[in-house]
């Protein structure tokens, strides 16, 4: 989303892209914690902002990665049922 005013298009969350319009009076909160009004819909697009797309980026990779439950007793059970 480009700042009014600004050259910097800001990544916005939907949760927050829902509050920025009910409650906050149109002022949004980027994922770098800037706050900004938004720019007109005919703006031209700015350069990305580097703190957003550090951000996106890794919620994206927590996202995908996957956590494997442990199994009960582990490696260490077993070791220790093999010495009994």
């Amino acid at each position: 989303m480009t700042a009014a005013g600004g050259t910097v298009d800001h990544a916005v969350d939907d949760d927050d892209l829902a509050a920025s319009i009910t409650t906050r009076g149109g002022v949004f909160v980027a994922l770098c914690g800037a706050r900004f009004v938004s720019g007109s819909m005919c703006a031209e697009p700015g350069g990305v902002c580097v703190r957003c797309r550090a951000l996106a980026n890794a919620r994206e990779s927590v996202r995908l990665v996957r956590v494997r439950p442990r199994r009960h007793g582990g490696r260490h059970a077993a070791a220790s049922r093999r010495q009994r």
